[in-house]
């Protein structure tokens, strides 16, 4: 089985992503971290961005220059579009492949932690799908916190995503995370019960 695992910034995706490892050792697929390893000085995908945009997204020591991506982006929606026409098949192609080493290796129950799971139609590869989800206020002060970014754009940050309600629709299994990490914890235990993994 594959749990998609999804929610807005600031929700504790990424907390519940790590608690599912470390306590249940469930092995999981992190999108997020393949989608810097596809852009990894000397990939392929660091080649086709080159030849895209230009030696200039390029640092001197190879690694990809994300600021003055952004730049690029900021200027232009057709840069985004391009840069999601690139990565996206390349970061879908290894997400796949993992999935299938970890089957092969015995694995029966798989966690994929995708921020942009509804986004990029991935649902389709998982048979179930968990969001975390916590109220608005909540989300804004823990983006605060982490990212030591203004109250603006921490909430501009938010009304850019899908919103819960939407990502609520599409869950098989909606995690509340509107207290402390303990009460996650529980949560999650709970849940694991129910699945029967605990």
């Amino acid at each position: 089985m594959i749990i998609g695992l999804t929610g807005g910034i600031g929700s504790g995706k990424s907390t519940v992503s790590r608690i599912l490892k470390d306590e249940y050792a469930i092995p999981i697929v992190d999108a997020d971290l393949i989608s810097r390893e596809v852009v990894k000085p000397g990939s392929d995908g660091i080649r086709q961005l080159k030849l895209k945009f230009g030696a200039q997204i390029i640092q001197q020591d190879g690694k990809l220059d994300r600021t003055a991506l952004r730049k690029m982006m900021a200027a232009s929606q057709l840069v985004k579009d391009e840069l999601d026409a690139v990565l996206h098949p390349l970061i879908q192609k290894e997400v796949l492949n993992q999935f299938s080493q970890l089957r092969n290796h015995g694995k029966s129950l798989i966690v994929y932690d995708c921020p942009l799971l509804f986004q990029t139609h991935q649902q389709r590869f998982t048979d179930k799908i968990m969001v975390v989800i916590a109220e608005r206020e909540i989300r804004i002060q823990r983006i605060i916190a982490r990212d030591h970014i203004s109250r603006e754009l921490a909430d501009k940050m938010i009304k850019l995503q899908m919103s819960e309600s939407e990502m609520m629709a599409q869950a098989d299994v909606v995690i509340d995370n509107n207290g402390d990490e303990h009460m996650l914890h529980r949560c999650v235990d709970v849940l694991m019960k129910k699945i029967g993994i605990k």
